[in-house]
């Protein structure tokens, strides 16, 4: 289906719903907001690579059509937000570098982490799980999609230089390997795996249950 027709769908449908409820502020979690609001507005902005790389963008399985209207789905959804929430400095002196914004308005709220799930875990389990998936007692963990913007070719030519292999380490890298661009990342890190002669020494691992992320972690 058009990936706009959607978007045009929500954009009509969103203040309509709003005023039936009687609400005072919206909050939209997500990168695709709300164009025009007759409430108050707040916007969390995760992902800013459209703005900054926006060749990358379409190819990471993105429904917008093209480069454009991905960067200015991005703008729309924060130019009249009353407040932008953003997870790094990073992504808010991106935004302030492409959009015209205020900046008492842009908030830096680091990613949080649910201590009740991520906790210190010493259970027979834990063992079980790096059993499971091959893992070493020591490793290197890195958790996130094989996508070329996270540059893991040179996370991997690292830990090769710096040979903390030969003292039982071990790299693991953990990310969704679905779709062309992720197969074809994924793919070219297997191959400079063995080009590099460290096969035994790193693991890719697709995306898992969260009960072994933890363990992993």
């Amino acid at each position: 289906s058009d990936p706009w027709e959607r978007i045009i769908q929500e954009q009509k449908e969103y203040p309509e719903f709003q005023r039936k409820l009687g609400i005072d502020v919206m909050w939209h979690p997500q990168n695709h907001g709300q164009y025009w609001t007759p409430v108050g507005y707040v916007c969390t902005m995760h992902d800013v690579l459209p703005l900054d790389r926006p060749d990358l963008s379409p190819n990471l399985g993105n429904s917008v059509p093209s480069e454009k209207a991905l960067s200015d789905s991005r703008i729309f959804s924060i130019v009249g937000a009353d407040s932008v929430i953003v997870p790094t400095n990073f992504s808010k002196n991106t935004l302030l570098k492409y959009v015209r914004l205020d900046p008492d308005k842009i908030h830096v709220i680091n990613t949080g982490i649910d201590h009740g799930i991520f906790n210190v875990n010493l259970s027979e389990s834990v063992a079980l799980t790096r059993k499971r998936f091959g893992l070493h007692e020591k490793y290197i963990l890195t958790v996130g999609s094989f996508a070329p913007h996270k540059n893991l070719p040179t996370l991997v030519k690292a830990f090769h230089e710096s040979r903390l292999f030969r003292k039982g380490y071990q790299l693991v890298l953990v990310g969704p390997m679905d779709g062309v661009v992720y197969t074809n990342c994924a793919d070219d890190i297997k191959n400079l795996i063995k080009q590099l002669d460290i096969t035994d020494y790193v693991k890719l691992i697709s995306t898992i249950e969260i009960n072994d992320l933890v363990d992993i972690y």
